[in-house]
């Protein structure tokens, strides 16, 4: 079987937030460019943390660029076309192997342990915002969830 005989589900993401998301992918750029000039500036055989959240996660978001970009191609340009037209709320469509659903729990844990790593202060990037982490944790739940056979739901006004 060849990555295109690959099953694909549907996950949509009904009515969410655009600003909300903008803001999650604010954070989430910032942090990322954080951790690649604390793991390209720092020798891991002399720093402990280096080899754990920071290499971890890109080494994480690069594998999961590889695995799942060609899935995301369509829903993110949606996503950068409602913030650049002040759309409120969107419905954004994906098709992605059973596989996201790990991968989903797996960004999730890393991402949460990121914020620890910021809360030590260890990072000038601050631990994610509780109204942006509410809506992270939401957005990968959604593939966990409609991955597993449930129905989408939509967001909350909020």
């Amino acid at each position: 079987m060849t990555a295109d005989d690959v099953e694909l589900i549907d996950v949509v993401l009904v009515s969410l937030p655009v600003e909300a998301f903008r803001r999650s992918q604010q954070h989430h750029d910032a942090l990322l460019r954080e951790f690649a000039l604390v793991a390209a500036d720092v020798d891991a055989d002399r720093d402990p943390h280096v080899d754990t959240v920071p290499r971890r996660l890109l080494s994480l978001v690069s594998e999961l660029a590889q695995q799942f970009g060609r899935f995301s191609v369509e829903p993110s340009t949606q996503l950068r076309d409602a913030i650049d037209n002040g759309v409120v709320r969107i419905d954004v469509h994906f098709r992605v192997p059973a596989a996201a659903k790990d991968a989903a729990i797996n960004l999730g844990r890393l991402l949460d342990e990121a914020d620890e790593y910021c809360r030590r202060g260890d990072l000038l990037t601050l631990a994610t915002p509780s109204d942006t982490l509410a809506f992270r944790r939401r957005y990968l739940e959604e593939f966990v969830r409609q991955i597993d056979g449930a129905p989408a739901r939509p967001w909350q006004e909020q």
